[in-house]
């Protein structure tokens, strides 16, 4: 499997937790689950849609609460043996998280008060609808197109007005699980950073906003 998205619920009181979740039904609801050799299967009618993974500190220990943006080879090689064992399909490693660093290129004032945005993407220009006042030049974090945000919603193309679909989402503070006093505020990062990076392939991640 190419386009997943993992989600852990660390270890706590509540029975259901120590939970690794693997989704990848692409928006798709689960209906009912079944076991197989421990592990929870998620489908959507007859549709297999993720796995669930219980106790899953027994057999790896990680420091995370919500969703793995970019699982390092390790931890795809310690889900794949559970997978394996339980004969279910096994996960394909992931060389980038779908989060890219983007630049404002055009700004346009939609009718509904939404602004619609031309971003460089380093490789492409897509478009995105978006509430968050930015200026030309602003450099944001875009989820692309086929990216999960969260362990059930993966962005999708749809379409701005005629002609113009939408090739990702502005990126905010909760998006990315950043832990910021205004979680709605979109995340510009530095202007020094280069367009098209994965954001969560950076070493340090420099963002900032005016709060005021």
């Amino acid at each position: 499997m190419t386009n997943y998205c993992l989600y852990y619920l660390p270890k706590s009181n509540d029975p259901l937790s120590d939970v690794l979740v693997i989704y990848f039904g692409e928006n798709k609801v689960v209906t009912n689950k079944t076991t197989q050799n421990g592990i929870d299967i998620y489908l959507n009618n007859l549709d297999i849609i993720g796995f669930a993974i219980p106790e899953f500190s027994k057999t790896c220990k990680i420091k995370i609460f919500g969703t793995i943006f970019l699982p390092n080879d390790k931890l795809i090689d310690v889900i794949n043996s559970i997978l394996d064992n339980a004969s279910l399909p096994t996960l394909e490693y992931k060389n980038k998280s779908g989060f890219t660093i983007g630049q404002v290129d055009s700004v346009e004032v939609l009718e509904n008060k939404m602004f619609l945005y031309k971003i460089n993407i380093g490789t492409e220009f897509i478009y995105s609808e978006s509430s968050y006042v930015l200026e030309k030049n602003h450099k944001v974090v875009v989820a692309l197109n086929g990216t999960y945000i969260l362990p059930a919603k993966m962005i999708t193309s749809y379409n701005i007005k005629e002609n113009i679909t939408s090739g990702g989402r502005i990126c905010n503070f909760e998006d990315l699980q950043i832990n910021m006093p205004k979680q709605n505020m979109p995340v510009l990062v530095d202007e020094d950073l280069n367009v098209g990076r994965d954001f969560f392939m950076m070493e340090e991640k420099v963002y900032a906003w005016n709060w005021t």
